[in-house]
Formats: C-alpha cells, structure tokens, sequence
C-alpha cells in the first residue's frame, strides 16, 4: 500500500513555543531571527536557523505535545552552510534517541532547494531532532532555512458526535474554553482524504495520554468525556 503524506506537523512557530511544542537547539548564532524557531516559521528566503560562530555541526529539536509518527521530514539549507552528514532521530524523554535515518549528501546539495527524506518509522515520539555532524564547507556556522515534519494519511481517524468532528490533535484544543475545537470540514459533515490528511490522528492509543496545553494539562479521553458525554464515535480512515 502506497504510503500519502500529511501536511507539515509542525504548526507556523512565531517563538521557541508558541502556537503550540517546543523549538530547542544545541546553540543559536544569538539574534532573534535565527533563533531555532526561524526554522519552523514558514519565512522563506530567511536565514532560518543558525548556530553559533564557529560551531559548524550541532542539532536542531521539536517537541510535540504528544507522541506522534512521523514519516518523512523536509529540509531547506543554504549551500555553504546547510548540513551535510546527520542523523535525523526520536526520543520520548529528549535523551536517549533513536536513529531514524542517516544521510551524506554532496557539495552544494541545497541549490535545488528543499529535499524530501521518507523513514522508516513505525514508532510515536514526543522529540525528533536533526543532529548534524558537519556542515556544506562554511566556516561560520551550521544554519537550517527550514525543517518540516509528516506523517500519513493512512489509517487516520477523526472523533465524532452527531454531524460534528473533533481532533486530538493538540493545536486544535482551546485554552480559553478549555475544550476542543470543533473543525470545519471540506467534506461536511462526511470527512474527506484531505480533511482526515489535515486533522486526522493516527493511534486511538493516544487517547489513554495526558496532554499539556498553556495551563490545561488533562488525559484526553477523559476531557473528550466531559466535553461531549460518553456517546462520541471514532471514525477512522482507509486507505487501500
């Protein structure tokens, strides 16, 4: 079966915490615009983010609110600094990590812009990082324009009550009423590939987990208990 990509994971970062995870890095060049977060912020030609002076290898990290399968990641970098040899890992307590994947890629690799990475991985993380061991040939610094993460579509479900669908996913759960958001499909009230792709979470285990939002922190099937009553469906997605 013929493996289909969500949307980037990780929501617009605007700081090192907000919307929603946590950026972190082994050193930052210092200004606010190449903080870590620069590299999840969607700002296109920006510098993105870069380590400190004279560090050329070093390690980029996100952490999910909840332990999530990722799939494949993508990765934009100038030449001269962008990586060159890393390993791409995960973790469930930001020390000991997994390698995921290892890659080597040649002398002016980024000219093309950004390159897509599928893995392995059958295994929810709460942290994936980037550990790069060199970079292009820079002398300055080691520096990621960007860095975006997938899962798939495959087999991803959506909770239901009545015409309603909701999602576990962590952007979607309002600090403010404390509850989760109710979504606005394309499809209606009859969820699309695209609507499952998007908002769709894809392990009914994840339900059994505690999940910390802002000052909320909750097991989530419990508050969806609250929220909706007992009489709420788990609609799932197939994909053949």
């Amino acid at each position: 079966m013929a493996l289909r990509y969500t949307e980037n994971l990780i929501p617009i970062m605007t700081s090192n915490t907000t919307p929603s995870g946590v950026a972190s890095a082994s050193s930052t060049w210092g200004s606010l615009g190449t903080a870590e977060w620069n590299a999840f912020s969607d700002k296109g030609g920006a510098q993105g983010w870069l380590t400190s002076r004279g560090n050329l290898s070093g390690w980029l990290c996100y952490k999910f609110d909840y332990p999530t399968l990722i799939k494949k990641y993508v990765m934009t970098a100038s030449n001269s600094e962008g990586p060159r040899v890393w390993f791409f890992e995960g973790s469930n307590d930001n020390n000991n990590y997994t390698v995921l994947d290892q890659q080597s890629v040649g002398i002016n690799a980024w000219t093309t812009g950004a390159i897509e990475f599928s893995i392995n991985n059958n295994n929810h993380y709460l942290y994936y990082r980037i550990r790069v061991l060199t970079n292009e040939g820079g002398v300055l610094y080691l520096g990621i324009r960007r860095l975006q993460m997938m899962g798939t579509t495959n087999n991803k479900h959506l909770i239901k009550q009545n015409a309603q669908h909701y999602t576990i996913n962590s952007e979607f759960y309002n600090n403010t009423t404390h509850n989760f958001t109710p979504l606005i499909l394309t499809g209606g009230d009859k969820p699309n590939l695209a609507d499952y792709g998007t908002f769709g979470f894809d392990d009914v285990n994840l339900l059994a987990n505690n999940m910390t939002k802002g000052t909320d922190t909750f097991k989530i099937i419990d508050k969806l208990r609250t929220q909706l009553g007992e009489k709420f469906e788990i609609v799932k997605c197939i994909k053949k």
